[in-house]
């Protein structure tokens, strides 16, 4: 499944996430471009202990549950 997360999408959660089967695409709008995955991850991933949570600010917070490291995403990730 692709999982795609926008700027302005404001709060959303992953329930299903399958990491190596599934992507999160995400809107480099979110940020302002020029980061890469990693980079994204490093910013604004968050480990909050059974989930993880990306908080890219002005009320756009995306909840991936059951991935307990933010790396754990990296390679899952495009950016668009």
């Amino acid at each position: 499944d692709s999982f795609v997360f926008r700027a302005g999408d404001d709060r959303d959660e992953i329930a299903d996430f399958q990491r190596g089967s599934d992507i999160l695409v995400l809107d480099d709008n979110l940020w302002g471009g020029g980061m890469s995955a990693q980079d994204v991850i490093d910013t604004y991933g968050v480990d909050k202990g059974s989930y993880t949570v990306l908080n890219f600010g002005g009320g756009d917070v995306l909840t991936v549950l059951g991935i307990s490291n933010p790396d754990n995403l990296v390679d899952d990730i495009s950016i668009v």
